[in-house]
């Protein structure tokens, strides 16, 4: 199983022949490494949405009208794309809950967070996402601030752990740092971070902490670049 990187928060989890992406957010992100037309090859299987923001569910329904994707995300999210693109495959959760598809076991964990969408802003809980496969577990924090349920975290033994570190709408480098402290995966990396003026931040301060401190193993990924779990 290899998990990539493909810049901000949109990341892609390979298993076997099948891909499984999270807020893949292309289109208006020209650090991505990869184009929707690229993406759209792929055998993708799911579509994993953290909350409704543009720089999380941008290109989501485009990639599953393209490849028959499966998109998974909180009820009310997945309410309103139905209304939007009644004929694509969804499957609505909410915090706290387990799905499994093929021997990928998905969770729904709070976040600090919310969104909002229509001329009125309907507003809605923002979710971590806890994805299991092969025995290992994957820990993508979405758009949060610090929170101390992520202690609760700790007894799952997370293997890799996915940060936001861009601060002004999220986590900074200091709080996601404490973050680590309370989740204590095996491995930390940070996202979300230099893809708009206001997040700017140096990612490789984030890990000399992590490392300095031994809270975590943690590397700093470039857009397309990949590791083996």
């Amino acid at each position: 199983m290899q998990i990539i990187y493909h810049h901000h928060s949109f990341i892609e989890i390979v298993k076997d022949d099948y891909s499984i992406l999270i807020d893949p957010f292309i289109s208006w992100n020209d650090l991505c490494d990869i184009s929707l037309e690229k993406i759209c090859e792929k055998n993708i299987k799911l579509i994993l949405i953290t909350h409704w923001h543009m720089d999380h569910i941008w290109d989501a329904p485009e990639i599953a009208k393209k490849t028959g994707s499966k998109i998974v995300s909180t009820f009310e999210v997945i309410q309103y794309l139905m209304w939007e693109y009644p004929t694509l495959d969804f499957h609505s959760m909410h915090i706290g809950g387990n799905y499994e598809f093929e021997q990928v076991k998905i969770k729904f964990v709070n976040a600090v967070h919310w969104n909002g969408v229509g001329p009125k802003l309907i507003w809605w809980k923002a979710a971590w996402i806890v994805v299991e496969i092969n025995n290992k577990k994957i820990y993508h924090a979405g758009d949060t601030a610090l929170t101390y349920d992520m202690k609760l975290l700790e007894d799952m033994k997370i293997d890799v752990a996915f940060l936001p570190i861009w601060d002004n709408f999220t986590m900074w480098i200091d709080d996601a740092t404490k973050a680590v402290e309370f989740i204590k995966p095996k491995l930390t990396i940070p996202m979300h971070y230099n893809t708009f003026p206001t997040i700017k931040q140096n990612p490789e301060i984030f890990k000399e902490k992590i490392i300095s401190q031994w809270i975590s193993n943690c590397i700093v990924l470039k857009p397309g670049e990949m590791i083996d779990l």
